[in-house]
């Protein structure tokens, strides 16, 4: 084949008013789209950003719809994949400001946080380790048991126990002592002695 070769700095310019422009400056390649308009890649197949020897991907825009991210670096791969339905992520996800979930957000394995601003109904499945204070600042805090609840009620600063739900102190196996309302009836029981 052919080439056409043409020293630093020196363009192929197309349209009217050198509206695109390919160069290299010594330095840096450039594809510049300096007129009006927006610059456009197309392709009949998969769009891919890749490395001088073209055998790493930095992205992919598959013409499906998708859009992969790659790492190149030491433990390389597809890090962020675009779909239909939202995006996933491969690896941590490090947010510097304020993380909003439009729908119903799920997280899974340990998350470490700084500040948690939760609105509306949450449910923590699993355990919950706090490191710090915790303020709740909506009207009513849950705490659903097996057979019976507890409520925080904040219009009247009280923690309300359904029938029969206990409150336990003490290390022992069943509580060193319960405080309980059963059958109209309120009890102080001393469990060990």
């Amino acid at each position: 084949g052919s080439s056409a070769i043409f020293g630093d700095n020196d363009k192929i310019i197309l349209g009217d008013g050198a509206d695109l422009q390919i160069y290299h400056d010594s330095l840096n390649s450039y594809i510049a789209d300096t007129g009006t308009g927006d610059l456009k890649l197309t392709g009949a197949g998969n769009i891919s950003i890749e490395n001088s020897t073209l055998g790493t991907n930095s992205a992919v825009f598959d013409t499906t719809g998708g859009i992969d991210f790659y790492w190149s670096g030491a433990g390389d791969g597809k890090r962020l994949e675009i779909l239909g339905y939202g995006a996933t992520v491969t690896g941590d996800l490090y947010v510097s400001g304020d993380l909003f979930t439009g729908g119903e957000g799920k997280i899974g394995e340990d998350v470490t946080t700084r500040n948690l601003d939760v609105t509306g109904i949450s449910t923590l499945r699993g355990n919950l380790s706090v490191a710090g204070v915790t303020t709740f600042t909506g009207s009513n805090v849950y705490f659903p048991g097996a057979a019976y609840s507890i409520q925080w009620d904040k219009a009247t600063s009280k923690f309300k126990f359904d029938d029969s739900a206990q409150l336990v102190f003490g290390s022992a196996s069943g509580g060193d002592m319960k405080l309980f309302h059963q059958s109209g009836n309120s009890t102080i029981r001393n469990e060990t002695g």
